[in-house]
């Protein structure tokens, strides 16, 4: 990393540079071995990316940021679902087809020939 000449003294960028550094050390070797889950762990935290909540947007189509605003939205999409219209789907099972035969299935227990 280049931060010019006045930053490079200061205390906190090393740090911040040799975590960085330890980091891609661990990466590597995580890779090395074949470690899939640290090294995905380590590329996550080094991207800085926060996976575990996808982005919920308003009505408006503005992102929900804060919980509260989250939460709010989802129980507004679920009563909307939930308490829609009652779907009218009707099916008759019974006449459904009559090319299909009726199988002949034994319901007893497994013997052991047929296993």
């Amino acid at each position: 990393m280049h931060f010019g000449k006045k930053l490079t003294f200061c205390p906190v960028i090393h740090l911040c540079e040799r975590w960085i550094n330890d980091k891609a050390s661990e990466a590597e070797e995580a890779a090395k071995v074949g470690n899939t889950k640290s090294l995905y762990q380590i590329v996550k935290e080094l991207s800085g990316s926060n996976t575990n909540r996808p982005p919920i947007k308003n009505k408006d189509g503005r992102h929900a940021t804060r919980h509260d605003q989250q939460m709010l939205r989802w129980k507004e999409h679920f009563s909307s679902v939930l308490n829609g219209p009652e779907l009218e789907i009707s099916h008759d099972f019974e006449g459904d087809s009559p090319d299909i035969p009726d199988l002949d299935i034994s319901l007893d227990p497994i013997t052991d020939e047929e296993v």
